[in-house]
């Protein structure tokens, strides 16, 4: 489900020609593969895993298209040639440093080439698996201050970069000015309700920005009816991420006002936001109006009855919603047949995470809806998640085989998906590993 793209603008690569680089040996093959063909139209590409091949790899950059420093300590040193570099190259429009342990100091030369550079599309300063790039309130400044005369960036991902509220006013003044950034990422920093209104004060203005990840940030019911009322009249962006803030009932309910009126939103991430009945009725009852929404994930939230039971009837009116996600633990049964109804009627895709009694409720309801509403299912999936252990692996062999197997696996490694016949319908099992390992 796309309701939070990753964003990572490296995820065609391995569709096109590039090299790992992590010794001098690498640099001098892929240097001389450069070579061969100075001329050649398809782009190349580079992902470094040493440091110390910074200084090297600047030098060949006329020649690269894409270069990721990912996940590799370059700290403020390579940011500086990365920077100088900027200033005058032609070719290069992804760069990726995430987890590059890069400062202030260091972001503030790659801001300096930012601000003349006119090829750059991408950059991406997300954490990695060891480091983060801890530029702070600082350095945010210096990527905004960038923005203000850079016509060509449209990808920016400052997650977890240890932005506040100053860094947040300071990207924000420069999304009313900036008319190419179109997917902006700042999940992880703390901006609370205050930062959240400096961005709803840009929303209110900007007309270019697409996707917006705030994941995360602090923010709380004032700073959610801050954008609320600005996505009221913003018509561009489509994707919001706010999950894992505290909107609560009085956030959500503001967020629904918006949805009623909003004509450009298409995905919205709501989930872990200590949202309640209360919240979850309003926001299934400005689903009935609402044309243009088609991912909405409420994952984590104890909608109870009467806030699933408000989503399941504005499934059933609503014509454009294509993929909800839900959590029916705190559910009755009763309730729950009542979403699979609406979700067989419409032939959608509902992703459920409950309790193993409901989901045999609603695996019962589908099939008689199949059989005897003489309403066709293409396809209904179930996904199973959850820690280690908790028999997920085992529930759905069970399913498959409608009684209890003897010779199980011990654990699902990664992810596996079974296809079996239930009751004469037609299922897909998709059971993903427990173990903090694969996460």
């Amino acid at each position: 489900m796309s309701l939070s793209k990753p964003q990572k603008p490296f995820a065609e690569m391995q569709k096109i020609n590039w090299f790992y680089v992590s010794s001098e040996e690498d640099l001098n093959n892929a240097q001389n593969n450069l070579n061969v063909a100075p001329n050649k139209p398809s782009p190349w590409h580079l992902k470094c895993g040493c440091r110390t091949l910074v200084l090297k790899i600047v030098k060949i950059l006329s020649k690269v298209e894409s270069l990721s420093f990912s996940p590799t300590f370059i700290g403020d040193e390579g940011a500086k040639a990365l920077g100088a570099a900027l200033e005058t190259n032609k070719t290069l429009a992804t760069l990726e440093l995430d987890g590059s342990n890069i400062g202030p100091e260091g972001v503030r030369a790659i801001a300096a080439g930012l601000a003349v550079n006119q090829v750059l599309k991408a950059l991406d300063l997300r954490p990695g698996t060891a480091f983060t790039n801890p530029i702070g309130d600082e350095g945010v400044r210096a990527i905004a201050a960038a923005l203000k005369t850079n016509t060509a960036l449209t990808f920016l991902n400052l997650a977890k970069t240890g932005a506040g509220l100053e860094g947040a006013r300071a990207i924000t003044a420069a999304l009313m000015t900036n008319a190419s950034l179109t997917t902006l990422n700042l999940s992880l920093n703390s901006l609370g309700d205050e930062g959240a209104k400096a961005v709803a004060k840009a929303l209110a203005t900007n007309a270019t920005l697409k996707t917006l990840e705030l994941s995360q940030c602090g923010l709380g019911d004032d700073g959610t009816r801050a954008i609320a009322v600005a996505l009221e009249t913003n018509k561009t962006l489509e994707e919001l991420n706010l999950s894992k803030n505290s909107l609560g009932d009085r956030g959500a309910q503001a967020v629904a006002t918006a949805l009623e009126k909003n004509v450009g939103l298409k995905v919205l991430n709501l989930s872990n936001n200590r949202i309640g009945e209360e919240g979850g009725r309003a926001i299934g009852m400005a689903m009935e109006k609402n044309s243009t929404l088609t991912h909405l994930d409420l994952f984590r939230n104890s909608l109870g009855d009467d806030g699933t039971r408000a989503l399941a009837s504005a499934i059933e009116k609503n014509s454009t919603l294509q993929e909800l996600r839900l959590q029916l633990s705190d559910v009755s049964r009763a309730i729950c047949k009542h979403v699979a109804v609406a979700v067989t009627g419409k032939g959608r895709d509902l992703e459920f995470i409950s309790d193993h009694s409901a989901w045999r409720e609603l695996l019962n309801e589908a099939r008689l809806a199949v059989r005897y509403g003489g309403v066709p299912v293409t396809r209904f999936p179930l996904f199973f998640c959850g820690f280690s252990g908790v028999g997920k692996t085992t529930l759905s062999y069970t399913l498959e085989n409608a009684s209890m197997p003897w010779n199980l696996p011990d654990h699902t490694h990664g992810m596996a998906t079974r296809p079996a016949t239930f009751n004469g319908c037609k299922f897909s099992f998709w059971d993903c590993a427990g173990q903090m390992e694969y996460y």
